[in-house]
């Protein structure tokens, strides 16, 4: 029988903020948080072909993601939850989204496929939050911009509780991606943030209720530029120069007044925001090269 085959996008997260609140007695953080997804995607190719039990192979342009990938476990969920029908599913996977970069590429992966399962009602609802809660705290949030279009996701807990904010749409700033070589260790940035963290008793992070106040009060068009927030950049720029000599390369090359850079997430890629013609971005994306870096041109609706 021939295969059935679809072709999906899996996009890039990016937190305009995130707050680490406090360490949890499971060992985990709870965090306040917003996201959002940007105009930089993998691109997966789907086949299904009848089977007795859920199975995959993957195939990608990345080799390592052949052998250790989330989306193996994807399928593995599958065999626990109730689906309408089962299958051998042969994927490839072009990945675009940098490895390591703190963009969520790998939860995204996990996310798309299962919002494409959800689409399709091989699963329903309470399967596919079941699924995304058991795989990693950036599923469900990713998973949730893909439910709900054009929509601010705000994120409490492990992550583990997502509300959406209709998004009101703003195009006075432009927005690029700086993409470096260096990998972040997730693990160890929250192991050095730990030592200094002072344990706050909240639900909403103070950062995370001001966003939402400017927005919920129509100002956020003014303000974005200056409500964005990451507590990882307290850490990363003392662990990892290089990042940080990128990032006062671009303030040099602009001006401070002029843009505004920031780590996407808890990785290593780094987003540059400017007001209107502020920054000459010719002279910058060329600076940005001759370093031996990777500068690209976004679309992203704030």
């Amino acid at each position: 029988m021939e295969p059935n085959k679809w072709t999906i996008k899996s996009y890039a997260k990016i937190n305009w903020v995130l707050e680490i609140l406090n360490i949890r007695k499971d060992g985990y953080h709870n965090i306040s948080s917003i996201f959002d997804i940007i105009e930089l995607f993998d691109i997966i190719t789907i086949e299904f072909w009848d089977d007795e039990k859920w199975s995959v192979d993957i195939h990608s342009n990345v080799k390592e993601l052949e052998r250790e990938n989330i989306i193996y476990r994807v399928f593995e969920e599958l065999n626990s939850v109730d689906t309408r029908g089962k299958y051998r599913v042969n994927i490839k996977l072009e990945k675009n989204i940098p490895l390591g970069g703190g963009l969520g590429g790998g939860s995204s992966n996990a996310a798309s496929i299962i919002y494409f399962l959800y689409y399709k009602r091989i699963i329903d609802i309470p399967s596919a939050f079941r699924m995304c809660k058991s795989l990693g705290s950036d599923v469900l949030p990713i998973f949730m911009t893909y439910l709900y279009k054009n929509h601010y996701i705000f994120c409490f807990e492990r992550q583990n509780i997502c509300v959406p904010h209709t998004k009101f749409y703003n195009s006075i700033y432009n927005f690029f991606l700086v993409f470096s070589p260096f990998r972040v260790n997730t693990k160890q940035a929250y192991e050095e943030y730990d030592k200094m963290i002072k344990n706050r008793d909240l639900f909403i992070g103070y950062r995370t209720y001001r966003f939402l106040s400017f927005l919920k009060k129509g100002m956020i068009r003014e303000y974005f530029y200056y409500l964005i927030h990451n507590d990882f950049e307290k850490i990363i720029y003392d662990y990892y120069k290089n990042i940080y000599f990128i990032k006062e390369m671009i303030y040099d090359c602009c001006g401070k007044e002029n843009v505004r850079v920031f780590l996407c997430g808890s990785g290593s890629t780094l987003a540059v925001i400017t007001k209107d013609e502020r920054c000459d971005v010719s002279t910058l994306k060329k600076v940005i090269e001759d370093a031996g870096l990777v500068f690209r041109e976004v679309n992203v609706w704030f």
